[in-house]
């Protein structure tokens, strides 16, 4: 009885500790997670379980600075789409102690860098005040820096994130559900049939 209640004490004391979660992203992306006196990088467990006796992947074509913008939006907005619904209950109980997000990016045509760069601004006025609404945010940063004399695309970030574990697994399990419905909702959107060409 008493081991079970010391389990049932450990478990809580995980539970309602505060976790923090670091992300950055320059070239390469790092994800470190820590709790009381245990700190992960997650990254590098991950490569420890892969396969290494697969193949080489393919190098990919360089693409242009548009399509990686447009990669980047694609990404934000699937992103935000998830955290919008996965918020509901957990207002508040997550802390940003840390948001710094850097684009630079520029094209060979002054017209489409203008453009683009709107975008990206209205992206990142679209992402403000939802996380200052929903969450804690002790600093932030959201900047994109167009630049008309050069073709670049160039992204840096730097989140800080804390909470409490049950708060994060209520956010992660509430993200999993979204991504399942959204996955079904694109997947009955998509027609049943489809019409032959007429030969």
């Amino acid at each position: 009885m008493i081991a079970l209640i010391l389990i049932a004490a450990v478990i809580l004391c995980f539970l309602f500790s505060f976790l923090k979660v670091r992300v950055s992203y320059d070239e390469e992306l790092t994800v470190a997670v820590s709790i009381l006196f245990i700190r992960v990088d997650v990254l590098k467990l991950v490569s420890k379980f892969q396969n290494r006796a697969k193949k080489k992947p393919k190098k990919e074509k360089k693409k242009k600075p548009e399509d990686e913008v447009l990669t980047l939006l694609d990404k934000v907005s699937i992103g935000f789409a998830l955290a919008k619904e996965a918020v509901s209950g957990i207002t508040k109980t997550i802390i940003f102690e840390d948001i710094d997000i850097n684009v630079i990016f520029g094209s060979d045509d002054a017209k489409n860098t203008a453009m683009y760069a709107g975008y990206m601004y209205s992206a990142a006025y679209l992402i403000e005040p939802f996380l200052l609404g929903n969450f804690k945010v002790l600093r932030k940063n959201l900047a994109v820096e167009p630049r008309f004399d050069e073709k670049i695309f160039k992204a840096s970030a730097r989140v800080f994130i804390k909470a409490r574990l049950i708060s994060l697994i209520i956010f992660g399990v509430n993200i999993f559900m979204a991504y399942n419905r959204m996955k079904k909702a694109k997947k009955d959107a998509k027609p049943k049939t489809r019409l032959r060409p007429v030969t």
